[in-house]
C-alpha cells in the first residue's frame, strides 16, 4: 500500500512539474540579437527590455543570429514563434534618429512595430522596454492562444516610423483680398470698396496693396450748399504683426496712397455751383486685428490719415470746409490664401 501511495504521489510530483514547465514555456520570449553592427545596435535598449520582461514575469531567451538585414531578422522572428513554445519574438534595432522594436506574438501575420524618437536619451530606452512589456503582458493574459498555420507567406518589412505630427497649414506668399468700408471726414461718412491683395514678407512683415471706390458721395453740407464728394483711390500699407497666437493675429504699420476726387455742388441762394476735380494723396496709420481660419483670413483694418494736400471747398473765394484732415477709414477685408 506503501509502494502504491508512493507510485501515485511520483506520477502526481511528475504531473505538477510538467504543468508547471509548460505554463513556464507559455510565458517564455525569444529576443533575437543580431551582429552588433554601427549605426543599429541598441544595447541600452536590450538591456531595459530583459529586465522589465523579467519583472512582469516572462524568461527571456537571448538567441543571437548573424543575420543583418531587418526584413531577414524580422522573417527569423516568425520563424522563432513556429519552432518554439513561446509567447512572442522580439527584436530591438536603431536608427539614427529612432528606435525600433519588433514585436511577432505567436499565431500572428505580421509583426507589432514599437517606434521611440531620439533614441540616445535614456528616457526612450526606457520607454521602448515598458511599452514592450506592456503589450506582451497584455496579450499573453487576455488574448486567446491561436495555433500557428503551418506556412506563412513570407513577409517584407520596411522600417517603419510614426508619422510626423501634422502642422498647421502655412499661408501663401500673396493672396488677394476684398472687403467694405467706411470712410469719414469733416463729419460725413461714405461706404467705399475695396480690392486688392496682401503679401506676406519675413519676420512678420506684411505688405498690402488695395484699389478703392466709394459707393455713394460724402455729402459735406456748408452754409453755400452741398458738396458730394466721389473718389477712387489706391492705397498701399506696410505693417508688422508683434503678436500671434493661434489664429489671431495684430499688426501696426503705415501706409501711403493717391485719391482722384470728384466734388458734385448743390448751390443754395446767392451762391453759383460749380464741380471740380482734384487729385491727392494720403498717409495713414494703419492698426489691424486679424483672425485666420485656413485657407481665409478675416482682417479689421482702422486707417486713421491725412490728406496732402487738403481738400478744400471753397466759396466766394473762403474757405468753408477742408476735407481730409482727418481723413479716417474702416475696413472688414477678406484674404484667400495668405
Amino acid at each position: 500500500m506503501t509502494l502504491v501511495i508512493h507510485r501515485v504521489a511520483a506520477l502526481l510530483l511528475l504531473a505538477v512539474l510538467c504543468a508547471a514547465g509548460e505554463a513556464r514555456g507559455e510565458a517564455r520570449v525569444t529576443l533575437l540579437q543580431p551582429t552588433p553592427s554601427p549605426g543599429t545596435d541598441w544595447p541600452p535598449a536590450v538591456r531595459a527590455a530583459i529586465a522589465e520582461l523579467a519583472l512582469a514575469g516572462f524568461e527571456v531567451n537571448v538567441k543571437r543570429t548573424s543575420l543583418g538585414e531587418l526584413t531577414e531578422l524580422v522573417q527569423q522572428l516568425r520563424d522563432e514563434t513556429l519552432r518554439a513554445r513561446i509567447v512572442a519574438a522580439v527584436l530591438i534595432v536603431r536608427s539614427a534618429d529612432r528606435g525600433l522594436g519588433y514585436v511577432w506574438m505567436t499565431g500572428a501575420r505580421a509583426p507589432i512595430v514599437i517606434s521611440e524618437p531620439n533614441p540616445d536619451a535614456p528616457i526612450a530606452q526606457s520607454s521602448l522596454a515598458l511599452k514592450l512589456a506592456d503589450l506582451l503582458r497584455e496579450r499573453h493574459l487576455h488574448l486567446p492562444a491561436q495555433a500557428p498555420p503551418a506556412e506563412l507567406p513570407a513577409v517584407d518589412v520596411e522600417p517603419t516610423t510614426e508619422p510626423p505630427a501634422s502642422e498647421p497649414r502655412q499661408p501663401s506668399a500673396v493672396g488677394p483680398r476684398i472687403g467694405l468700408g467706411m470712410a469719414q471726414s469733416s463729419g460725413a461718412s461714405a461706404p467705399v470698396a475695396s480690392v486688392g491683395a496682401r503679401f506676406n514678407l519675413p519676420e512678420a512683415f506684411q505688405f498690402s496693396l488695395d484699389v478703392r471706390r466709394s459707393l455713394a458721395a460724402l455729402d459735406v453740407t456748408t452754409r453755400a450748399g452741398l458738396a458730394s464728394v466721389t473718389w477712387t483711390g489706391v492705397f498701399s500699407g506696410l505693417s508688422y504683426s508683434p503678436v500671434r497666437r493661434g489664429g489671431f493675429e495684430a499688426a501696426a504699420g503705415i501706409g501711403w496712397g493717391a485719391l482722384w476726387v470728384t466734388s458734385r455742388a448743390t448751390a443754395d441762394r446767392d451762391y453759383v455751383a460749380r464741380d471740380d476735380s482734384a487729385t491727392t494723396s494720403i498717409a495713414a496709420a494703419v492698426l489691424q486685428l486679424g483672425y485666420r481660419f485656413d485657407p481665409w483670413r478675416l482682417d479689421l483694418v482702422f486707417e486713421p490719415g491725412v490728406t496732402l494736400p487738403r481738400l478744400r471747398v471753397l466759396a466766394q473765394g473762403s474757405e468753408l470746409v477742408s476735407l481730409g484732415r482727418p481723413w479716417l477709414s474702416l475696413f472688414a477685408l477678406v484674404t484667400w490664401g495668405a
